[in-house]
């Protein structure tokens, strides 16, 4: 059991079960779940920062260790010891009691159980427990020369000063980031009186590095890479480690260094946004709501990033260990809109691809045609473009004229089937094509407006939508014509028997419009006052 989250429960439920032999009669099986388990607290350790361990003696004063056994419903009743019958479900499981009071900040803290049966160990486990570093929203002086630093106020800041770190030592900082924390900046510095060579990583709640920088400082090199920044994003709640250790393993000297980590309090609402035009009748204004809750900022600004049209492949065919191919939907070009006749294409999988978790494949690196007996042939080649690939000079098809159709390819590597889209190693996957040199059109402008409101913790972005947007793939110049339109109505009027009435009418053919399957992508950009802090929010606008 491994608790990385801020709130640590008190009591962490451990249910067990014996995993019997298929061999074994069902008699020698009931026999072996009626005999008592005897669940014992073996021992506890107690990690620093600095890797020391401290081993503490479970059978001494229970009020003086940190973790405890508890039976449900008596939850208070605590001890080392306990007996549990598995043949009873409601007997089967314990409490592994983390007594949070005792527990030191920075402190990791490793609680080892054993089962056994006639006297014999069947299995062992840990309850691995963290108390993390909180950062306040109280100010901070900092004073770290090797970090430039001198007398700074910082807010939620944690800091470490002339520490002493010895070769092929790792020192762990466990850092509990809320929902409030937008991202961790970590700076290291090798003291001026000091030299060696380190490393810092970041790691996040699943253990997986997010970050790193490695600082160095000798006699021979000098100090110019003596000290670094890192900044990592933080969407995800709960104990972030920033751990220091000495990176080569050549260097056998002890080292010193000053290290800050600070997070950055400054929150968007969302992390992307969807957003209609005016004439589409879908949503087309939207609010987003920036959490200033340590007062870091003091002001900010948005700006919008280049636009992308893309037009989603959707429905298309994957088989597990097949290549399998889909006609490449291009925007159709026309003389009249004075665009270029070709086009790049960028293929990829779309931001949201992890409804399609129970695929693994890849995107061919080549467009295809049907040659004469209807084989698939390369027609173009492209090159690696993140997850996807890309592809220069593109034909786009011209209504009315001929065109060699192009087929994008997927390889399958392998499906799932617990993926409902995915049953029996088949079925339907959406990519996305952008063309970027496309250009986009609308009638009016996506705007940005930050609202004041008055509070220091509190800022505003609002974000409108076009009017329309304007395809020029369908539209013409001047596609209206003017004709009449006959009336011709019968009357009882003595000696006329009908009347004829002529109407002017205006003819307005339905030019086809790929617009509703097509995406309009950017990135609004915000800056504030304060230069590390700043944000990318994705942006969509459909018609």
């Amino acid at each position: 059991m491994y608790d990385r989250s801020n709130n640590i429960e008190a009591h962490k439920r451990v249910d067990l079960d014996l995993n019997i032999d298929g061999e074994v009669s069902d008699q020698g099986s009931l026999l072996l779940k009626n005999t008592p388990s005897i669940v014992k607290l073996e021992k506890v350790e107690i990690q620093d920062s600095e890797g020391n361990v401290t081993i503490l003696d479970v059978n001494g004063k229970n009020d003086k260790i940190p973790f405890s056994i508890a039976l449900p419903g008596k939850e208070e009743a605590q001890g080392n010891q306990i007996s549990l019958v598995l043949s009873n479900s409601s007997k089967s499981y314990f409490y592994s009691t983390r007594k949070r009071n005792l527990m030191e900040t920075g402190k990791t803290y490793l609680a080892y159980y054993t089962v056994t049966q006639h006297g014999e160990r069947e299995f062992s486990f840990l309850d691995v427990v963290h108390k993390p570093i909180e950062l306040s929203d109280l100010n901070t002086e900092v004073s770290l020369p090797s970090l430039n630093l001198q007398d700074s106020e910082r807010v939620a800041a944690y800091v470490v000063s002339e520490k002493t770190i010895t070769a092929g030592a790792y020192h762990r900082y466990p850092i509990a980031v809320t929902r409030r924390d937008s991202s961790l900046t970590v700076m290291l510095g090798v003291v001026a009186s000091s030299s060696g060579r380190l490393l810092v990583s970041v790691f996040d709640p699943d253990g997986e590095e997010i970050g790193y920088r490695v600082v160095q400082q000798t006699a021979q090199l000098g100090g110019d890479r003596s000290n670094a920044s890192l900044t990592v994003s933080t969407k995800e709640e709960g104990i972030h480690e920033v751990v220091v250790s000495t990176f080569s393993g050549n260097w056998l000297s002890e080292s010193k260094y000053d290290l800050l980590i600070e997070a950055q309090r400054f929150r968007a609402s969302t992390d992307d946004l969807a957003l209609g035009t005016v004439d589409s009748g879908k949503e087309a204004e939207k609010l987003i709501t920036y959490s200033n809750s340590s007062n870091q900022v003091h002001s900010m600004s948005a700006s919008l990033g280049s636009l992308t049209r893309v037009v989603q492949q959707d429905n298309f065919p994957i088989l597990a260990n097949y290549r399998t191919f889909r006609k490449l939907d291009i925007p159709e070009w026309r003389p009249e809109s004075g665009e270029s006749q070709t086009t790049s294409v960028r293929l990829t999988f779309p931001p949201d691809d992890k409804k399609y978790e129970g695929f693994s494949g890849r995107i061919d690196h080549r467009l295809y045609k049907k040659g004469p007996d209807g084989k698939m042939v390369e027609a173009h080649k492209g090159m690696f473009f993140g997850r996807g690939k890309s592809f220069n000079n593109i034909p786009r098809p011209e209504p009315g004229k001929p065109y060699e159709t192009l087929y994008a390819a997927v390889d399958t590597y392998f499906t799932v089937p617990y993926d409902e889209g995915l049953k029996d190693s088949q079925g339907t996957i959406t990519l996305d094509a952008a063309f970027p040199g496309i250009p986009v059109k609308m009638e009016g402008s996506i705007d940005l407006k930050v609202l004041t409101v008055g509070r220091p913790d509190v800022y505003i972005l609002q974000i409108k939508g076009p009017q329309k947007l304007i395809d020029a793939s369908a539209a013409k110049t001047n596609h209206s014509s003017s004709s009449q339109a006959i009336l011709e109505i019968p009357t009882q009027i003595n000696g006329i028997s009908k009347i004829k009435v002529t109407l002017p009418v205006t003819v307005t053919p339905d030019v086809k419009s790929t617009l509703a399957k097509q995406l309009i992508r950017s990135t609004i950009s915000i800056s504030t006052s304060d230069s590390r802090i700043s944000d990318s929010i994705p942006i969509e606008i459909t018609q």
